[in-house]
């Protein structure tokens, strides 16, 4: 299980910025960084306490059994003994782990064994939510990543259009509302045939159908998601009404390119600057 943390994007820090010739973007690209550190922030924070109990966990098993099976001084009872032991120590992990929640792969049944993390996940939230916690904080994830990218294109687009080699263009042509839109108007600042590459990624328009599903229409799929998600093949096939849940890796799946397209997108743009300037 992987959950989209800000340690596995190894260059989402300042000296980012630093590496944008045109001065006016550095500040531009450090907003960035921040509102993206703070939409992974939380699954760093979850991926850490999910590690600790992980192994809190199995070391409680295995101190429990080292301390069972000291007592016994002859093999052949104290194999007996153990074997029931075990078994008792096995009932009692059992109990203390939550049962796999709906919709759940089976958690393990021994401590032992590695399990999955967004098992262990559920198993922290269930007493605070269970599955819709863990829902709730990645659609967030989902959400905030998007504004912060979002945010980026629009501010780098007005950067640009300050220093367009024609004079600026007017605010009322200036459209970010929708990608075709925010296509358009990168052409028209730089008057090129085609807009950006990195604008036409198809990664921008996964995370924006993702984004669009719990921020306009409360978690379930409406016509707009359905239509978009039946042309292309990369997202989730579901029904007029039915709901879109969300995973860690399908999260981390959506998320991760994107950023890497934001990071093309500066790259860009600072170059079409400084060939103007």
């Amino acid at each position: 299980m992987n959950f989209p943390t800000a340690w596995q994007l190894h260059w989402t820090s300042d000296s980012f910025a630093d590496t944008v010739e045109t001065e006016c973007l550095r500040p531009i690209v450090r907003a960035y960084v921040v509102n993206l550190r703070r939409s992974l922030a939380i699954h760093e924070l979850l991926d850490c306490t999910v590690h600790s109990t992980a192994l809190h966990e199995r070391a409680r098993y295995r101190l429990r059994m080292e301390a069972l099976k000291r007592p016994f001084i002859e093999p052949e009872d104290g194999q007996v003994a153990g074997d029931s032991l075990r078994a008792a120590a096995k009932a009692e992990w059992m109990t203390f782990r939550p049962v796999a929640l709906p919709g759940e792969r089976q958690a393990p049944d021994n401590p032992m064994e590695f399990g999955d993390k967004e098992d262990i996940l559920n198993a922290l939230t269930a007493y605070a939510g269970g599955q819709a916690a863990r829902e709730a904080m990645l659609e967030n994830q989902i959400t905030r990543t998007w504004t912060a990218v979002e945010s980026l294109y629009r501010r780098l687009g007005h950067a640009a259009n300050e220093v367009r080699r024609d004079g600026p263009l007017a605010e009322k042509d200036l459209r970010f509302a929708r990608l075709q839109s925010v296509r358009k108007t990168y052409k028209k600042i730089f008057d090129l045939d085609a807009s950006p590459a990195a604008l036409g990624d198809r990664s921008l328009e996964v995370l924006s159908a993702l984004r669009n599903v719990p921020e306009h229409n409360v978690g379930y799929c409406d016509q707009r998601y359905r239509d978009r998600a039946k042309e292309k093949g990369d997202l989730p096939q579901l029904e007029l009404g039915e709901k879109l849940y969300l995973t860690g890796d399908m999260t981390l799946g959506a998320i991760q390119p994107v950023i890497w397209v934001a990071q093309k997108l500066v790259t860009e743009v600072d170059e079409r600057m400084q060939a103007r300037l």
